[in-house]
């Protein structure tokens, strides 16, 4: 099936404003913020700003998770936990 160019303008202008709209829609879930007694629940692109000032934090960077050598005890092979009772 074939478009023809004005049925593929439409499509790709559809397109963008999908993402566009997503793009805007990723920062809507909510944060509580607050301070002294005063706490409030605000879309999180609205609190922000007020995040990274006061407590130095971004949500958007990922955290690094690296797996962390030498933790706990065994050689890592699975065993079964538990006991028999027969």
């Amino acid at each position: 099936m074939t478009l023809s160019k004005k049925d593929r303008e439409e499509l790709e202008a559809q397109l963008q404003a999908d993402n566009e709209e997503r793009e805007r829609a990723k920062d809507e879930f909510e944060v509580e913020i607050g301070s002294e007694g005063n706490y409030a629940r605000v879309p999180y692109r609205k609190g922000k700003a007020w995040l990274q000032k006061t407590f130095g934090i971004d949500l958007d960077e990922e955290e690094k998770q690296e797996p962390e050598d030498g933790k706990g005890e065994g050689d890592g092979k699975v065993r079964r936990f538990g006991r028999q009772v027969g």
